[in-house]
C-alpha cells in the first residue's frame, strides 16, 4: 500500500471517529489555509 493511500485511509477513519462539529470545527475552517500562489521560480 502506498503512503498516500494509507494517509487517505487514516484521514477517512479520523473523520468518521471524530465529531468535529461538536468541538466547533466547521468544514470550511481550512478552506483558505493553503497558499495558492505558484511559488518561487526554479532555475535549472
Amino acid at each position: 500500500m502506498s503512503g498516500e493511500s494509507q494517509f487517505w485511509k487514516s484521514l477517512e477513519k479520523f473523520r468518521q471517529e471524530q465529531e468535529l462539529e461538536a468541538v466547533s470545527i466547521e468544514p470550511g475552517v481550512f478552506t483558505h489555509v493553503r497558499d495558492s500562489s505558484p511559488g518561487r521560480e526554479v532555475v535549472w
